[in-house]
C-alpha cells in the first residue's frame, strides 16, 4: 500500500491523530505558520507563548504544543521538525517521511514557516526570522526514527550501495 501525503496547516486535526493510532501508512506534513493566519491573526496551539497578534493583543498565555512529541507518542515511525533554513536537511526529512510511510507506518514532519502577514514582517525576511528562532532556541530541528524505520532506511541504503543487487 502506497502512502498518501496529507498537507495540513497550523492547528488541531483529530483525524490526523486517529490515523497515527491506527498505524495508517500516511505521511503528514504540517506547515507550522505559528498562527491561525486565515482568520486575521489568531493565536493557535502552534503559537509561541507570549506571541502578540491581532487577535491576541496581550500575548498568548500558554506554551506552544509539542506536536513532534505527540506524533512520536501516537505511534509515528518517523517524526521530524525542520525548516527551510537548511534546505538539504529539509529535503532529506520529507523524502524519509514519504518513503517510511509507504513501507513502515505513519510519519509526521513539522515545517516551520512563520506567517509574515500576521507577524508583520516582509516575506523576504521569513528565512531570517526562522534562523533567529533557531538561534534563540525557540525552534529546534529534530528527528525521531523508530527501530522499524531505522531498519528500513538501513536496508534501503544497503540496496543503493550494492547497486540494488541481491546476493
Amino acid at each position: 500500500m502506497k502512502a498518501n501525503a496529507l498537507f495540513l496547516f497550523s492547528g488541531s486535526r483529530r483525524s490526523r491523530w486517529q490515523s497515527w493510532f491506527r498505524r495508517k501508512k500516511i505521511a503528514t506534513i504540517m506547515l507550522d505558520n505559528e498562527a491561525y493566519a486565515n482568520t486575521g491573526g489568531q493565536e493557535s496551539g502552534m503559537s509561541v507563548e507570549g506571541t502578540v497578534m491581532n487577535m491576541a493583543p496581550k500575548g498568548k498565555v500558554f506554551p506552544k504544543a509539542d506536536l513532534p512529541k505527540v506524533a512520536e507518542a501516537s505511534g509515528c515511525a518517523y517524526v521530524a521538525a525542520a525548516s527551510p533554513s537548511r534546505p538539504g536537511k529539509l529535503g532529506k526529512v520529507v523524502r524519509r517521511a514519504i518513503l517510511i510511510a509507504r513501507e513502515v507506518g505513519p510519519t509526521y514532519v513539522q515545517l516551520l514557516s512563520p506567517c509574515p502577514t500576521n507577524f508583520k514582517t516582509k516575506p523576504s525576511e521569513t528565512l531570517l526570522s526562522i534562523k533567529t528562532r533557531e538561534k534563540e532556541k525557540r525552534f529546534k530541528q529534530s528527528e525521531y526514527i523508530s527501530d522499524d524505520a531505522r531498519g528500513f532506511l538501513s536496508a534501503l541504503d544497503e540496496g543503493k550501495q550494492s547497486g540494488g543487487k541481491q546476493s
